[in-house]
C-alpha cells in the first residue's frame, strides 16, 4: 500500500483568515424541505440585536456580531424553538426543526456540531453540503458520481433517494442539487437499502427572489496526460453548458419556480489494446456522446405550512459505444436514450406535531441501440482481441410509477413514522435481437489461425417480451428517547416482490444510541435487508424458454461457416429456480464517536454483513466426466438464476471528521476490511456447475486497506481549494486456463488447486484537486447577496500515477499476468460560473 503523505499534503497550504460581513443559513423542516416565514433572532448577551424571517426557501440573512457569545433563535408555529451558536465567518448554518414536541433539536453545517443520540445524526455519515458539492473536485460537475466513490459496494446496488422518495434516476441538473448524503440513519425501516448502500439527493426549491446560476465546464485533451495504455493523446474535447433560474411566479403568494438545464457534448474516444494474429493493435476510436437535461419545478407554499410541488424533466442522449479494450473500432454500436418524468409531490402538517407527504412520479423511457455492421458474426479471441460486429441490437420501452406516502407524528418520547411505497411498478417491452448473427469463440491466437473454435452460438426470433415488475413495501419506524442522554430506533419493514412472487418478506430494524458523557456516544444496530432481481435476469427468464427465442450452442464447430443446422439443434434455457426467495443481506455495526472539540469528532466503527440466497447462474444440464457429456442429451444448457450463494464482510472504520483546523473542514478515513463470496452476479457462472466448492474466495470487490480523504481548505475571501485523497490494497482476480476443458461452453476452467479470485492485483493511489476563485460584484440596490462569477480549475489524478484496472489471469491470453487497462490519467477541468 502507497504511503499516504496525508499530513505533509494539510500543512502545505497557508493559513488564511476568512472574511465575512453577515451570518447566513438556512432553516429546513424533518425531511429536508424548507420552512419559509421562520422568525429567527440574533441575540448577544441574552439582547436582540437583529430579527428577520425565512423566505420562500428557508434562507435568512443577519449582521456579522464580532467578540461577543451570540446564539441564533428559530421558531416557527408548526415546530419546537431551536437555539444555535452563532458563528461569524463559519460556513452558512443549516438548522433542522423538529416537529413538536419533541425535545430534539439537530444544527448541521457539512457535520453535526455536537453528538446527538438523534437515529439520524450519526458521525459516521457523510453529507457533502452546497460548500462541499462546489469545493470538492468533481469530474463533469456531478454529484452522483462524487457519491457513489463512498459506497459499500458489499452492500450490492445501490438505492437512489431524492426528496425523500426512493426512484432510479436524479432527474435535475446539477445546479438544482442541494445536498447530497450517505449513511445518514443506516437502520431506518423507512428505506430499502442500508445507510451505507445509498444516496440521498435534497434539491433546491423555488426562491421568492430572482436569482440562478449559468456554468460553463470544459476539458480538453491539450490539458491532459497520455493515457498508459494509449499509444498518443486523442483529441477529446467535453462541453458542458449547465445552469438555472428560480423566482417568484405571479400566481398568488408563494407561489415559485425553478428552471435547470444542461447540455454536455463529450467527444470522446476510447484506447483500443489488443492483440491480433498481425501484432498489437494500440489505436484510439471516437466515441463521441450528446446529452440533453430539462427539468422544471413549480412549487405552492400553502398556508398551513406545508407545499405542493410539481416537477417536470426530459432526458435525450445519443452515443456511440462498444469499442475500447480488446473490442476493435467495428464492435461498436449506436445508443440512443430518451426518458420523460412527472413528479406530484404533496407536503402537509396535519396539527402542531404531524406530517404527512405523499410523493407520486411517473417516467416513460426508451434505449435504442444498433450495430453498426449486420449480418457479421462476432469473433471472440478471449482476453486478447473480439471483432466482427456488436451483435447489441436492442430496444426497450417502459413505463413506470413510483409512489411514495409517509405519515409522521410526535408523541411524548416518541416519533413515529409511517407509509406505503410503491418503489416501481413498470411495464417491460423489449425486442432483443442480440446474437442473431452468432458467436464464434476462441481459447487462443493459435487456435484461431488454426479455424479452431471452441464454440459457436447464435439465437433466433423474434426476441419481443412485455412484462410487468412491480415492489410494494411498507413501514413503521418508532425513535424513542428514553432519556435525554439514550434513544432507541425500532421499525419493521415489509415487501412485496412480482419477480419473484414473493409478499411475505419483513425486515426488522433495530437501533440504539447512548451518551455517558456529553463528548462520548454509543451506537449499535442491525437490520435485514432484501435485494431486488435485476430485470434482465426476469427478461432472459421469459425469453430464452427454448420456444419464443432459440439460443444454440454448437461446441467444436467449424469455420467460419458453423455444421449442423440450428433448428435441429436443442436450445438453451433460463430458468429462474422454483420457489427462489429474495436475496438477504443482514447489516450489523457498533461503533464509538468522541468529540475531541466542537465540531470536530474521533468515529470507530465496526460493521458487519452476512448474505444468504445470493444470486447466481448454474447450468442443471453440465457435462458429467470423465466422457463429459450432457446427463439429458436432448437438452442443451439450462441455466438456472438460483439463490444459493453467500456473502460475509468485515470492516473497522476509523475516522477524524469536521473542523480538523481552522483552515480545514473535512474527513480522513482509513478502514480495514475483508469481503469473501462465491458469486459475481446472477449472470455468474461456477467454473463447475456440479461441484461450487472452489468457488468461496475474495469478493472481487475486496480491499483489505482503503484510506480516504476529502475536505475544503478555507483561504479567505482569494481562493479556496478542495481536496480528495484516495488510497487502496489491490483487488482480487482469478486464474484460469482459458479452455474449455469440461465442454459446459463457458472456458472458465481453472488449473489445478486454483480458486476463484486467488491472485491479487497492485494498489492505488489518487489525489484530485480544485482550486477556484469567486470575483463578485457590487449588489445593484445594497441588499442581499451580489452577483459574482467564479472561475475554478480541477485536477484529477494530480501525481498521474498509472492505476491497473484490469489485470489478465487467462493462462492461454497473450497478456497473461500484465495489466491491459488503467484509470483515467491526469486530465484537467475549467469551468467558469455565473451566480446572480
Amino acid at each position: 500500500m502507497p504511503r499516504l503523505p496525508v499530513v505533509g499534503l494539510l500543512s502545505a497550504f497557508p493559513l488564511l483568515a476568512q472574511v465575512a460581513a453577515e451570518l447566513r443559513g438556512r432553516v429546513l423542516d424533518p425531511s429536508g424541505a424548507s420552512v419559509p416565514s421562520a422568525l429567527v433572532r440574533l441575540r448577544c448577551d441574552g439582547r436582540n440585536e437583529a430579527t428577520t424571517t425565512t423566505d420562500a426557501e428557508g434562507r435568512f440573512r443577519l449582521p456579522a456580531i464580532y467578540g461577543r457569545p451570540c446564539r441564533v433563535d428559530v421558531e416557527h408555529e408548526h415546530f419546537q424553538p431551536v437555539s444555535v451558536p452563532a458563528e461569524p465567518g463559519s460556513a452558512p448554518v443549516r438548522i433542522a426543526l423538529r416537529l413538536a414536541p419533541v425535545r430534539q433539536q439537530m444544527t448541521v453545517s457539512g457535520e453535526p456540531e455536537q453528538l446527538s443520540v438523534n437515529p439520524e445524526a450519526n458521525r459516521d455519515r457523510i453529507a457533502f453540503n452546497p460548500e462541499l458539492l462546489d469545493g470538492l473536485p468533481s469530474l463533469d460537475r456531478d454529484p452522483l458520481n462524487l457519491a457513489a466513490r463512498y459506497l459499500d459496494p458489499a452492500l450490492g446496488a445501490a438505492a437512489l433517494v431524492v426528496d425523500g422518495m426512493e426512484t432510479n434516476r436524479v432527474a435535475v441538473t446539477r445546479s438544482a442539487v442541494q445536498e447530497v448524503r450517505i449513511n445518514r440513519n443506516p437502520y431506518s425501516a423507512e428505506f430499502g437499502n442500508p445507510g451505507r448502500g445509498r444516496i440521498e439527493f435534497i434539491t433546491r426549491q423555488g426562491a421568492a427572489r430572482l436569482h440562478g446560476t449559468a456554468a460553463f465546464v470544459f476539458r480538453d485533451h491539450r490539458l491532459n496526460a497520455r493515457n498508459a495504455f494509449a499509444s498518443e493523446r486523442p483529441p477529446e474535447q467535453r462541453r458542458i453548458f449547465e445552469g438555472h433560474l428560480t423566482g417568484p411566479l405571479p400566481l398568488g403568494a408563494r407561489t415559485t419556480f425553478l428552471l435547470s438545464a444542461e447540455r454536455s457534448e463529450q467527444d470522446e474516444w476510447a484506447t483500443v489494446f489488443a492483440r491480433t494474429p498481425q501484432g498489437l493493435v494500440n489505436l484510439q476510436t471516437p466515441q463521441p456522446e450528446r446529452e440533453t437535461e430539462l427539468s422544471l419545478t413549480l412549487r405552492k407554499d400553502l398556508t398551513s405550512g406545508g407545499a405542493l410541488l410539481l416537477r417536470y424533466d426530459l432526458d435525450r442522449e445519443t452515443a456511440l459505444a462498444g469499442a475500447g479494450g480488446f473490442d476493435l473500432p467495428e464492435t461498436a454500436y449506436r445508443d440512443q436514450e430518451r426518458e420523460h418524468g412527472l413528479r406530484l409531490s404533496w407536503r402537509a402538517l396535519a396539527g402542531p406535531a404531524a406530517l404527512h407527504e405523499l410523493h407520486l412520479r411517473w417516467e416513460s423511457e426508451k434505449v435504442a441501440r444498433n450495430s453498426l455492421h449486420t449480418g457479421v458474426p462476432r469473433l471472440v479471441v478471449l482476453d486478447a482481441f473480439t471483432a466482427g460486429s456488436a451483435q447489441q441490437d436492442y430496444t426497450l420501452r417502459r413505463q413506470r410509477i413510483e409512489l411514495s406516502q409517509a405519515y409522521a407524528a410526535a408523541a411524548g418520547r416518541h416519533s413515529i413514522r409511517a407509509g406505503l411505497q410503491f418503489p416501481e411498478f413498470a411495464r417491460w417491452a423489449v425486442a432483443d435481437l442480440r446474437m442473431h448473427d452468432g458467436v464464434f469463440r476462441f481459447s487462443s491466437l493459435a487456435d484461431f489461425l488454426e479455424g479452431r473454435p471452441f464454440s459457436f452460438s447464435r439465437r433466433q426470433g423474434d426476441g419481443r417480451a412485455r412484462f410487468w415488475k412491480t415492489v410494494v413495501a411498507g413501514f413503521v419506524q418508532d425513535d424513542v428517547r428514553l432519556q435525554n442522554n439514550l434513544s432507541l430506533a425500532i421499525g419493521l419493514r415489509w415487501e412485496g416482490h412480482s419477480h419473484p412472487r414473493r409478499y411475505k418478506n419483513l425486515a426488522p430494524r433495530l437501533a440504539a444510541a447512548w451518551s455517558p458523557h456529553p463528548q462520548l456516544l454509543l451506537r449499535a444496530g442491525s437490520g435485514l435487508y432484501y435485494s431486488r432481481l435485476p430485470a434482465g435476469a426476469v427478461q432472459d427468464s421469459l425469453l430464452l424458454d427454448g420456444r419464443r427465442l432459440r439460443e444454440i450452442l454448437i461446441l467444436d464447430p467449424s469455420f467460419p461457416h458453423a455444421a449442423g443446422s440450428p433448428l435441429a439443434l436443442p436450445p438453451n434455457q433460463v430458468r429462474l429456480q422454483e420457489r427462489l426467495r429474495l436475496p438477504r443481506l443482514l447489516h450489523y455495526s457498533t461503533g464509538i464517536e468522541l468529540e475531541l472539540k466542537p465540531k470536530t469528532a474521533l468515529t470507530l466503527h465496526y460493521s458487519g454483513i452476512r448474505g444468504s440466497g445470493l444470486l447466481r447462474s448454474r447450468d442443471l444440464n453440465a457435462p458429467l466426466p470423465p466422457w463429459y457429456l450432457r446427463p439429458d442429451p436432448s437438452a442443451a444448457v439450462i441455466q438456472q438464476i438460483e439463490g444459493s450463494a453467500a456473502l460475509t464482510a468485515h470492516a473497522v472504520e476509523v475516522g477524524l471528521r469536521g473542523e480538523l483546523a481552522r483552515w480545514f473542514t473535512g474527513a480522513l478515513i482509513y478502514e480495514l476490511g475483508r469481503a469473501e463470496n462465491d458469486t459475481d452476479g446472477p449472470e455468474s457462472f461456477p467454473a463447475d456447475s456440479h461441484d461450487l466448492s472452489g468457488e468461496w474466495g475474495p469478493a472481487s470487490f475486496d480491499r483489505r486497506h482503503r484510506f480516504r480523504a476529502y475536505g475544503r481548505f478555507r483561504a479567505g475571501r482569494w481562493f479556496a481549494l478542495g481536496a480528495i485523497v484516495e488510497a487502496a490494497s489491490g483487488q482480487p482476480y482469478t486464474l484460469t486456463t482459458g479452455r474449455d476443458d469440461n465442454r459446459d461452453g463457458r472456458a472458465l476452467d481453472r488449473p489445478a488447486g486454483a480458486s476463484r479470485n486467488g491472485l491479487r492485483g497492485p494498489g492505488a493511489f489518487n489525489l484530485d484537486l480544485r482550486w477556484s476563485r469567486a470575483f463578485p460584484f457590487r449588489s445593484p440596490d445594497g441588499s442581499g447577496e451580489p452577483p459574482a462569477v467564479e472561475l475554478a480549475v480541477d485536477a484529477f489524478n494530480v501525481l498521474n500515477r498509472v492505476n491497473p484496472t484490469r489485470l489478465i489471469g487467462n493462462q492461454s491470453s497473450p497478456f497473461f499476468g500484465r495489466p491491459v487497462a488503467a484509470e483515467a490519467p491526469r486530465r484537467l477541468q475549467v469551468s467558469l460560473e455565473l451566480k446572480f
